[in-house]
């Protein structure tokens, strides 16, 4: 029996918040980032006993690697979760299909792109960036470039993303990404017991997210047609304009997100990464609170920017900073009092020693940038991500010249730590001074 396709939404205008409405719309996005963490508590251990710490502390870095070259879809996923909001709304189906067949063209543009540098770089990374054993270097190699192929798939999926969610179909991308989260812990491992070699633990991985970019393709042609005849050079200006600058603020933000391990991998050594990284991606899978959160209010948001209805956007905010504080502050506690006893029974007595410091300070940096999600949603809900990828681009040079001076003087992991916590706390305060002046009310 034949599918029927769902239908458009075609309001007047943005409704008020609907609170049980979108608390239901925030559960489905909060299991789909949380259930596959659950998962990965259990099998991050077995990881690193089956992988050894150096093959362990490079599958973070590929998984960096795949989720930094998702962003090379030029920011037309969220452009298109931006528009496809305001034209839903408004009942436009002709703009509808001019922005879908407009973005997903540049957006299969742009996967092959990334992929092809992924892949041709492999070699390079490899043998004269990492600091491997030269008995894993060909392994590295082999790995980079089927990561390659994975991020192809990363970046058509992350534009068909965009798409549901401008429709505010949560649940149909919740019920993909669910599977896709607990595959990345639990694939790698299937893979390497069945082959016992690590580059199949790495297809694994690019498996999943061809599966995953034909489950939304499906979906999304469901809501909205794609032809070439729709192809609108007016609607690209616009969505590359807006994805433009959110390029540059995305290729720049994971940079500071996530380029302390980079640092640490060639100035030290792979080996050390995984005593930061395995804390510092346990304590970062709280940003899944923010994302959630903003996940299901920024097209909600986009929506009632257009309208100028600025009272329930205030509202909207307020409600974000208590959530996102009432979620993260008891976590902060737990991991401050507890902390060295988790890893302890997680990872073992050297994780404890090693990494508790590292832990608690990075949860300190994700408390801060959780909140600072908030106005940055809410700027580039009213287009300005421009203003979001200026402030990122004078911060990024103070931010890594600071790594780079604690790495060499001698601080260590922990030094990088707090480095990260303090770039989280100001771009916090300066997003939210540029939200108070851009977008007033």
């Amino acid at each position: 029996m034949e599918v029927p396709p769902l239908p458009l939404r075609h309001d007047a205008e943005p409704k008020p918040f609907e609170g049980e409405l979108v608390k239901k719309k925030m559960v489905w996005v909060f299991a789909s980032n949380f259930l596959p963490l659950a998962i990965g508590v259990y099998s991050i251990p077995l990881m690193v006993d089956q992988f050894g710490n150096e093959l362990f502390g490079f599958l973070t870095i590929l998984w960096v690697f795949v989720g930094y070259f998702s962003l090379f879809d030029f920011g037309i996923g969220r452009a298109l979760t931006q528009s496809i909001a305001h034209a839903n709304f408004a009942g436009d189906e002709v703009a509808l299909n001019k922005l879908y067949s407009t973005g997903m063209t540049l957006v299969v543009i742009a996967g092959v792109v990334a992929g092809v540098v992924v892949y041709f770089s492999a070699g390079y990374l490899s043998y004269d960036v990492f600091k491997l054993d030269k008995s894993l270097q060909g392994i590295a190699e082999s790995s980079l470039e089927v990561t390659g192929v994975a991020v192809v798939f990363t970046v058509w999926a992350t534009g068909l993303r965009g798409v549901l969610e401008g429709f505010e179909r949560f649940k149909i991308v919740s019920v993909g990404r669910i599977p896709l989260g607990v595959w990345m812990f639990v694939g790698p491992l299937i893979f390497f017991h069945v082959w016992g070699d690590f580059v199949y633990a790495v297809a694994s991985l690019a498996l999943a997210r061809l599966l995953l970019c034909l489950y939304y393709f499906l979906y999304a042609g469901r809501m909205v047609s794609y032809s070439l005849r729709s192809f609108c050079k007016a609607t690209m200006s616009r969505l590359l304009r807006f994805g433009g600058w959110m390029t540059l603020s995305n290729a720049i933000s994971p940079v500071m997100v996530y380029f302390d391990r980079f640092f640490i991998g060639s100035l030290i050594s792979v080996g050390v990464v995984s005593f930061y990284t395995t804390p510092y991606e346990m304590a970062t899978k709280l940003l899944l609170v923010p994302a959630s959160i903003g996940t299901v209010l920024f097209p909600r948001i986009s929506a009632l920017l257009g309208k100028s209805d600025f009272s329930e956007v205030s509202r909207l905010q307020g409600l974000s900073y208590l959530l996102n504080a009432a979620l993260i502050v008891p976590a902060l506690l737990v991991i401050y009092f507890f902390g060295e006893a988790i890893l302890d029974v997680w990872l073992g007595a050297e994780y404890a020693r090693k990494s508790y410091v590292v832990f608690w300070v990075i949860v300190l940096g994700v408390l801060a940038n959780s909140l600072a999600s908030v106005p940055y949603n809410v700027i580039q809900a009213a287009g300005g991500s421009k203003v979001t990828a200026i402030l990122h681009v004078v911060e990024a040079p103070f931010y890594l010249g600071l790594i780079f001076y604690v790495m060499k003087h001698g601080f260590g992991i922990e030094g990088v730590a707090w480095v990260w916590v303090g770039r989280c706390v100001m771009d916090w305060l300066a997003l939210e001074v540029l939200r108070r002046h851009f977008v007033r009310y």
